[in-house]
């Protein structure tokens, strides 16, 4: 009686197998900061309209509603560009292309810098957030293609 040899399933995607740890990492960071991003412009967009109603209030100083409206339209257009950017580069760091790489870094920068701005509310959370998402991404930098 013969034996027959089970031969092991070959592996779908070879890039996978091969995909430092690193840009799995930064591409995921990527994918969240993008995904929670939009969350956040879907929220200023549904509660703009609140802030807004309270400002045009006759009390309310002449100015507040110009700065508050020009405010929210700022970060919301912020966000939704960081959101898309966020999400393009974790595609291209789950692929392993070069593009997602200069994505991400710009958008980690750009991302970076407006945490800055924000320091207090969320207790340095996403600046932390950021200087992780541009270590991981220097790390993983050689694998890119």
């Amino acid at each position: 009686m013969e034996k027959k040899r089970i031969k092991h399933p070959k592996i779908l995607n070879k890039k996978a197998a091969k995909r430092p740890k690193v840009l799995t990492a930064a591409s995921i960071m990527f994918f969240v900061g993008g995904i929670v991003s939009l969350i956040a412009v879907l929220i200023l967009m549904f509660t703009s309209n609140t802030i807004i109603n309270v400002l045009n209030e006759p009390d309310a100083p002449k100015n507040a509603l110009f700065i508050a409206s020009t405010f929210l339209l700022l970060l919301i257009v912020i966000s939704l560009i960081v959101g898309i950017l966020d999400i393009v580069a974790g595609y291209g760091l789950w692929k392993m292309k070069k593009y997602g790489g200069i994505v991400a870094l710009i958008s980690a920068i750009v991302s970076l810098i407006i945490s800055l701005l924000f320091i207090s509310a969320d207790y340095g959370f996403s600046f932390v957030y950021n200087l992780v998402e541009i270590i991981l991404l220097i790390l993983g930098w050689n694998y890119l293609s």
